[in-house]
């Protein structure tokens, strides 16, 4: 009784000071009007609501920052290693100074990720305490696991809302399944490492040699994380001897902390052949044993004009031909990298290049294209590592 009389004296508080805040508005805006400023500069796409407005949020943004910054911060002084653990005690904290019911709390391996629930806003605090604001759309759910939305149309392309639609997309693909023709968009920013980006997280899977992928499996006690963090990692999509040929959009969203450790053609691409790949922002570390790697695309081959563009890379790349957007591009490809920029460190054994670690065609473009991280092999370029055959 005592809790709901609490909660129902916080919403007529809150009721007040939102009156309050209206006759205030309108006061301000009257005295404007009478001192001579028009209704234009005070409602306009440039105005000084719309610029109050913006203020007002900012502010806001500032101080629920550092409300997570406080309650993390405490957190961190508490021994406790259980993540279920250190969640609840972050979340008790974060109450401490938003209220109790305001936020929610989801804890990973590596990072917290909080919603306001107020402001519909959501952030991510990093294990070093850094805090990102990030885009809303984390939190839409996928309809079943490992199941397109969409015919693969243009007006009505399949969607990818989850890891475990990714994975389903990297099996097809080396199974034989070029999507030649066919569009595929992803549907919202994906994580590796959070159970946002997961339909159902404690579902066990293990890795089918035949068809050289990870499958839904009972009998297995590990679930799709793990696997894909660790070992072989996450499995790209198209190998030495299977491509890709469709048209991936990434709308603008980031995939973060992929992770590969593999042998042949390493990418979140492995390979791709008269494919587009485009708007799409990657983050991870991405290792080929023995061949070329790229942090979009490994092996780019008989490419399509403009065939991969508006694409970033932020992490790690090795490999044999490595670059931070492309592996190689062979003798005979051609099309173009276009508006691509590298974060990431770029290290080959033979050869290496900010944006593309060999390109052996005269008539491959790489335009508009920038790096901004380090490039170590044996022959590099800081644009392109380039052979004509």
């Amino acid at each position: 009784m005592e809790k709901e009389l609490k909660n129902t004296t916080d919403k007529m508080k809150e009721q007040e000071r939102g009156i309050t805040l209206i006759a205030l508005i309108v006061t301000i805006v009257v005295l404007l009007i009478l001192a001579g400023v028009t209704i234009v500069t005070l409602t306009g796409d440039n105005g000084l609501l719309q610029k109050a407005g913006e203020a007002s949020e900012k502010n806001d943004i500032g101080t629920e920052k550092e409300q997570i910054a406080l309650a993390y911060a405490t957190m961190k002084l508490e021994d406790e290693t259980d993540i279920s653990k250190r969640e609840e005690i972050f979340q008790n904290h974060l109450d401490k100074y938003t209220g109790e019911g305001k936020t929610e709390v989801y804890g990973s391996d590596s990072s917290y990720t909080i919603h306001f629930l107020g402001t519909n806003r959501l952030y991510t605090v990093e294990e070093d305490g850094n805090i990102i604001e990030e885009d809303i759309a984390i939190l839409r759910e996928d309809n079943v696991a490992g199941a397109f939305d969409g015919t693969g149309t243009q007006s009505n392309p399949y969607i990818i809302m989850s890891i475990e639609d990714l994975v389903y997309f990297s099996k097809e693909v080396c199974n034989g399944n070029s999507y030649s023709g066919k569009y595929i968009e992803l549907g919202k920013p994906l994580d590796f490492k959070s159970k946002f980006s997961y339909k159902d997280i404690e579902t066990t899977y293990s890795y089918n040699e035949e068809t050289t992928s990870y499958i839904s499996d009972k009998n297995s006690d590990t679930i799709l994380i793990k696997l894909c963090s660790e070992g072989i990692g996450f499995i790209p999509i198209g190998n030495n001897s299977k491509a890709f040929s469709g048209k991936f959009n990434g709308k603008g969203y980031k995939i973060k902390n992929v992770y590969i450790n593999t042998s042949g053609y390493a990418g979140l691409f492995g390979y791709e052949s008269r494919g587009h790949i485009s708007d799409l922002k990657v983050n991870g570390k991405i290792i080929s044993s023995d061949g070329n790697a790229g942090g979009i695309v490994g092996g780019a081959w008989n490419t399509d004009s403009d065939s991969i563009r508006n694409c970033d890379f932020k992490g790690s790349v090795e490999g044999d031909c490595t670059g931070g957007i492309v592996g190689s591009v062979p003798r005979n490809g051609w099309g173009a990298i276009q508006n691509c920029n590298n974060y990431g460190t770029v290290k080959g054994k033979s050869s290496a290049g900010g944006i593309a670690g060999n390109v052996a065609s005269d008539t491959y473009i790489v335009k508009n294209c920038s790096n901004f991280g380090s490039v170590n092999a044996k022959i590099s370029g800081g644009i392109v590592r380039r052979t004509w055959i």
